[in-house]
């Protein structure tokens, strides 16, 4: 193939790439680096912070996208085993904690999640929670159930947001 003929090749499909991406994340339920599941837009951050710094950075990260997220809530078995599942791939499968953005902070014993979801799902370990040393937030612990721990350590933790087409 001559020289010239391979250059507007490549200047063509460069053009047609540049076209193409925008063009499905457009159409995508979830921003780019977000990953769908359920028609909910979730994003790992493997930055370890404290809950709460977890939580500004998710609201922060959101807003810029003209959309609000929170520590990630969880609220079906199914959900539980994509978050174990996103967890393992991204963290790997012998990962010890990550916020989720169960608390009970406000008032002890009665946990809440920072998105405002209401459910009766729960997924704590056996013995779990316990309130022990000022455990007033929850982790996903070793890829497996939840615990609750103190808020100041710092954990990777994942961001929820509704999706751009959910009802």
């Amino acid at each position: 193939m001559p020289a010239t003929l391979t250059g507007r090749v490549a200047f063509y499909a460069i053009l047609v790439i540049n076209h193409l991406a925008p063009l499905n994340t457009a159409c995508s339920n979830c921003p780019f680096q977000w990953k769908e599941f359920s028609g909910h837009c979730y994003w790992m951050v493997t930055e370890k912070m404290s809950f709460q710094a977890a939580e500004n950075h998710c609201q922060d990260r959101s807003s810029k996208l003209g959309m609000q997220s929170h520590l990630m809530s969880v609220t079906s078995p199914e959900e539980s085993a994509f978050l174990r599942n996103y967890t393992a791939d991204v963290l790997g499968e012998g990962h010890q904690a990550l916020w989720i953005g169960l608390n009970d902070r406000a008032q002890p014993g009665i946990f809440v999640w920072t998105d405002g979801s209401s459910t009766p799902y729960c997924d704590f370990n056996p013995g779990e929670p316990n309130g022990s040393n000022s455990e007033d937030c929850v982790v996903l612990w070793n890829v497996d159930h939840w615990n609750d721990i103190d808020c100041a350590r710092n954990f990777e933790f994942v961001c929820k947001m509704p999706g751009r087409f959910h009802n």
